[in-house]
């Protein structure tokens, strides 16, 4: 099944879905964002990144306001060699 979608537009499905996309044969650019998301204890599915632990730099962490901080809290690492000063 094809989608036309117009600029802007989102298509969200679950990994279950398989898909793909054919080429892109105008002269746009076209952009991907692929977001997972799932509890805090759970690590990533993505091959790539799976034996990473999740961490946020503590400079990036003093910039969020108290909601980001709340669900975030669970990536700020405390060890000494993730401190930046």
């Amino acid at each position: 099944i094809g989608l036309e979608v117009k600029a802007g537009d989102a298509i969200l499905f679950t990994e279950n879905l398989r898909h793909g996309g054919l080429t892109n044969q105008s002269d746009q650019v076209r952009k991907t964002l692929h977001v997972g998301y799932g509890p805090m204890w759970m690590m990533s599915q993505n091959i790539s990144t799976m034996d990473e632990v999740p961490y946020i730099k503590p400079e990036t962490w003093h910039r969020y306001n108290q909601g980001q901080r709340e669900l975030f809290q669970a990536w700020l690492r405390t060890e000494p060699e993730y401190q930046t000063s």
